[in-house]
């Protein structure tokens, strides 16, 4: 793989791991403000309940002290009891109360008051956003970490996998080259084995020319290797050579002695004779000690003796 593949690969898995880190702070965001939502929804309950009640024993330093604890916990930017006139009754700050009531920028939670199914004032929470922003912060500097992390590792996976391939393509780069020089050399070898063979069969046919009785020589095939003139007399009156190659069952006065062939063929080293022909000729089939060939003798028949 090339340098660009490379990079566009390095810059896809950023982008998808970019792609992941967003979602997770856009997700994490929406359940941190659920979370808010809800922690507002059980501070307000009990808070409902005291201040009602306090209310109703006209105690106002006891809405006072509840609405002050309010103020406190945390996230929470300010608490307040507002009047159905506009004015704040108790507030988290003490220097506010008595003031008419502005809503402040950061959303604020509202939960009526009530006494005798008579509505008498509002309660009123402000959570901090930056608390919750520093959560959310918080949380998005682990959750890049992590992209971060995720994307050094498929980077090193990749490039891993990477050198792992182009090894293993070497490898069969050079396991096809040494077929090939091995393919070659096989030809080159058997080029080689068939001169020689050539060459061999070539002399083996001179040397037959001087022995006086017709000899046939057979390959570990039982192919005809060489024959000397004599022997293509006996088998071609008419003067016909015979092709190199042929099978011995394809020469004549050899087809009538295949069970002395196989003898000849177990016995490697030992002579054994075929029965008399027609014109009393003998034939004598030898096989090397090595089992590389089967020399095949024609003996003529001896004279009668009167």
């Amino acid at each position: 793989m090339n340098r660009r593949a490379l990079i566009l690969e390095a810059a896809l898995s950023a982008l998808v791991a970019a792609v992941l880190v967003l979602m997770s702070g856009w997700s994490l965001h929406k359940v941190l403000e659920r979370q808010k939502r809800y922690a507002l929804e059980r501070l307000q309950k009990p808070a409902v309940i005291l201040i009602e009640r306090s209310c109703h024993l006209k105690d106002d330093l006891a809405i006072q002290q509840v609405v002050s604890a309010l103020g406190q916990a945390p996230g929470i930017y300010f608490a307040g009891v507002i009047g159905e006139d506009g004015k704040i009754m108790a507030h988290s700050q003490p220097a506010n109360v008595g003031q008419l009531y502005r809503r402040a920028g950061s959303p604020v939670s509202a939960h009526p008051l009530s006494e005798a199914g008579k509505r008498w004032g509002t309660l009123v929470i402000s959570a901090s956003e930056k608390s919750l922003g520093c959560a959310w912060r918080h949380e998005m500097e682990r959750w890049s970490l992590g992209g971060i992390l995720l994307w050094l590792a498929w980077m090193a996976r990749g490039l891993s996998w990477r050198n792992i391939l182009i090894e293993r393509d070497l490898r069969i780069c050079d396991l096809s080259t040494m077929a090939e020089d091995q393919k070659q050399k096989e030809v080159r070898e058997t080029e080689k084995q068939s001169q020689a063979r050539g060459f061999w069969t070539a002399w083996l046919q001179y040397a037959l020319g001087y022995i006086p009785v017709g000899t046939i020589i057979l390959d570990q095939r039982q192919r005809v290797v060489a024959i000397n003139p004599t022997a293509t007399r006996l088998l071609n009156p008419g003067g016909e050579a015979m092709a190199s190659g042929a099978h011995w069952s394809e020469v004549p006065l050899l087809q009538s002695c295949g069970a002395t062939l196989e003898r000849s063929l177990h016995s490697p080293g030992v002579e054994v004779k075929a029965d008399l022909l027609i014109d009393g000729t003998v034939l004598g089939f030898t096989t090397l000690k090595n089992s590389t060939g089967t020399w095949v003798t024609f003996f003529p028949s001896k004279p009668v003796v009167k």
